[in-house]
């Protein structure tokens, strides 16, 4: 059996797990302003507890998504001194996928809100905030053992 290596090197992959954390923490800022915002409004005093609750549990999500797009710059630097490895790969490819989970449910919890406001009834919104959780479950996982899908594998 010969021995087969990715096609881009490690450096080209590390730095392209970080930068597409990068960019998911840009649309993370956005978010977050959004739901800081909201707390401003002078509606929101008139909202009842619970839309206040779901509105304060949306934006407690929003930051544990930015904390965890945070980790793989920060070990970069902390643990790795700056140089690359795989582990940091996988682990930045690993915290982009689970920071999904809780923007999954911010998006479910801000249509819920969304649909109850503008039909009154928040049956709809129950199901659709869970399915945007179990829709995502599973869908661009990394696996670790899975050679590069960036294109070909040479000799």
């Amino acid at each position: 059996m010969q021995n087969y290596r990715p096609v881009t090197s490690l450096r080209t992959r590390v730095k392209n797990a970080l930068d597409e954390v990068r960019i998911l923490v840009l649309g993370t800022q956005v978010l977050l302003g959004f739901a800081y915002r909201a707390f401003f409004e002078p509606r929101f005093e008139r909202l009842p507890a619970r839309d206040q609750g779901i509105l304060f549990a949306s934006l407690c999500l929003l930051l544990a998504q930015m904390g965890l797009l945070l980790l793989p710059a920060a070990r970069h630097r902390i643990v790795e001194g700056g140089r690359d490895s795989e582990a940091l790969h996988r682990f930045a490819m690993n915290c982009a996928f689970v920071a999904l989970l809780p923007f999954s449910f911010v998006l479910g919890l801000d249509l819920f809100l969304a649909l109850e406001g503008f039909s009154g009834r928040a049956q709809f919104g129950v199901p659709i905030a869970i399915g945007g959780r179990t829709r995502g479950k599973g869908e661009g996982q990394y696996d670790q053992h899975e050679p590069s899908h960036e294109g070909s594998l040479r000799r």
